[in-house]
């Protein structure tokens, strides 16, 4: 460890826990381990190598706090026992792009951070080749039962390795005491010096789910052009289609006052969205309990299930009138609307979900004498969790729309008034304008939707993200 420090010039080993598995690790190396003068110069060369890695990481961090905020999200775990095709699927998922995977290299020498303009030329990629080399990794024997590479990934291991409780080291050395206590200590402070790494490595590289929101963005701006050369080829007048800038004053014009100013967008907005959200709030309580009953009760299901279909194939317009006569011109309309359309997303993925539930789970339950309450509570409503969110995911934007409808027929305010007045004025960038905001609105409804369930169902397929 002096040897170390005068390595590096540093001092400061960050968390002590590392010290005791450190000590036990020399011990058996000094003794049990009984090692050729090869293996000896390679051992020292290894821990020297970890030791002053783990300097450089700590004055980086002292140097750069801002490495501490770095956030890791949605970390891919590939388990498994060994030789069970681990390697292969870590493989596999480093090949994608959209993922970071550390190389071997970065593992081995990890700071300073790794720059993105020098990734692929960093002059730590030779110095981990003629390390490896030199320590046996490249040997054909090793190769064929585990290929090493200081550009390809690898595995956490040998993050851990400047830990020092590392499943590796016993695997290249006998340390029987070492192993010992390394299958007797809590991991969890390995796990969180892992992280630091993590957060080292991407601090300057980054590779976050950015592709899609790209696209979409790449789309935006090419809809904006495509807009835009359009009306002006074609001479399209204002009142037919307005340029996008046209659609940004009348934008700009709505936002840009007092959020109380009734010239404004956001009192409509609030008084639209409060009435979608707590219509969405009934709706989806409603077709969540009745669609739990109906997979709970065949009885419930011949009932309901066929005047349920029954209203989803009538025409919404045509009920909306109903609606507004029965319930007024004010807010119940709205709620009532929004309710209507919300109900039966919920109502047919509560009810697939539910009946989609293991059925040797819920045999087990029966085992165990659990009640039925017991039984859907633990077994059929986390299995049909994901189909609930799929039914809140519609049932939002539904929401949305079935006020906005209501809206049309008769109300005293709200964003489908907005609109209704702009047309009666020939405000078309102003109809675009309202149209924009509601767009927004619905995105930002299914985003927290999505967030509330990759939050909750953890276990969620990954690759809808």
């Amino acid at each position: 460890m002096r040897a170390a420090e005068d390595r590096t010039g540093l001092s400061d080993w960050g968390a002590d826990f590392f010290r005791e598995p450190f000590n036990i690790l020399m011990e058996d190396l000094h003794g049990a381990a009984d090692l050729t003068p090869i293996g000896n110069a390679r051992a020292h060369r290894r821990l020297s190598d970890n030791l002053a890695t783990r300097l450089k990481l700590a004055a980086d961090r002292k140097r750069r706090p801002e490495i501490g905020q770095e956030r890791i999200e949605r970390p891919i775990f590939v388990t498994g026992l060994p030789r069970a095709g681990t390697t292969f699927f870590h493989n596999l998922l480093s090949a994608d792009p959209v993922n970071r995977s550390p190389l071997t290299w970065e593992i081995m020498y990890p700071a300073p951070p790794p720059e993105e303009a020098t990734y692929e030329t960093d002059p730590r990629i030779a110095l981990a080749r003629e390390a490896m080399a030199y320590e046996g990794f490249l040997q054909p024997e090793l190769m064929a039962i585990h290929p090493f590479d200081p550009l390809r990934p690898e595995e956490c291991n040998f993050i851990w390795e400047q830990t020092f409780l590392s499943v590796n080291y016993p695997a290249w050395w006998d340390v029987p005491n070492y192993n010992t206590y390394l299958y007797s200590v809590d991991f969890k402070p390995v796990y969180e010096e892992e992280k630091r790494v993590l957060q080292h490595l991407q601090s300057r590289r980054r590779r976050e789910r950015w592709t899609n929101v790209g696209i979409g963005i790449a789309g935006a701006l090419a809809l904006l052009v495509v807009w835009k050369l359009g009306v002006m080829a074609l001479n399209v007048p204002p009142y037919i289609l307005p340029a996008p800038e046209g659609v940004f004053t009348a934008l700009w014009s709505g936002i840009a006052v007092s959020p109380v100013s009734p010239l404004g967008f956001y009192l409509p907005l609030w008084s639209t969205l409060s009435n979608a959200l707590l219509g969405f709030a009934i709706g989806a309580g409603l077709g969540l309990v009745i669609g739990s009953l109906m997979a709970e009760f065949r009885p419930v299901e011949t009932a309901l299930m066929p005047y349920a279909f029954a209203l989803q194939s009538l025409p919404k317009v045509a009920i909306a009138p109903l609606i507004v006569i029965w319930c007024g011109f004010g807010d119940g309309s709205k709620v009532a609307m929004a309710a209507l359309l919300a109900f039966f997303p919920m109502l047919v993925n509560s009810f697939a979900g539910m009946r989609s539930a293991d059925i040797e789970r819920i045999e087990l339950m029966k085992v165990l004498s659990a009640s039925r309450l017991e039984t859907y509570r633990l077994v059929k409503l986390p299995s049909a969790a994901p189909y609930i969110f799929a039914g809140l995911d519609m049932g939002i934007v539904y929401a949305l729309l079935g006020t906005i409808v209501a809206e049309f027929l008769g109300a005293q305010e709200g964003m489908g008034v907005v609109i209704t007045k702009a047309q009666a004025v020939t405000d078309v960038a102003g109809v675009f304008a309202v149209l924009v905001i509601l767009g927004i609105t619905g995105i930002t409804l299914h985003l927290i939707v999505r967030r509330t369930q990759r939050a909750l169902l953890h276990w969620v397929d990954r690759g809808q993200h």
